[in-house]
């Protein structure tokens, strides 16, 4: 389980307006809702494909036991569900180690350009 939010700024701060929750509840979010999964131990809004809109990157670090991330797609209002994708440790190629892989546990800090 977990959660993760979007919080937008405006000239006098973060502001609660136009905020969007998301959980493995969210439709269209992949998975279901399960304890310890980890949903939103990482977030990250970076422009993945350099079209001036941010997605929004959520680890989910034992989800799976090897860990996956679920990508929103950026649109002109904020990330969306519709679209998104997700990614799992498996998938990549990457050897895990122990009973969890923990991929998504972290995410890089970038500079984003909107």
């Amino acid at each position: 389980m977990g959660g993760a939010v979007v919080l937008y700024g405006s000239a006098a701060g973060l502001t609660p307006d136009k905020s969007t929750a998301y959980s493995q509840d969210t439709p269209g979010i992949f998975g279901t809702a399960e304890a310890d999964d980890g949903f939103g131990s990482a977030v990250h809004l970076v422009d993945l494909n350099k079209d001036g809109k941010a997605e929004a990157v959520v680890g989910i670090p034992s989800e799976n036991n090897d860990g996956c991330l679920w990508i929103a797609r950026g649109t002109p209002s904020g990330p969306a569900t519709t679209g998104s994708s997700s990614l799992c440790g498996a998938a990549t190629g990457l050897t895990l180690r122990g009973p969890h892989g923990l991929f998504g546990a972290a995410l890089p800090g970038a500079q984003v350009n909107f």
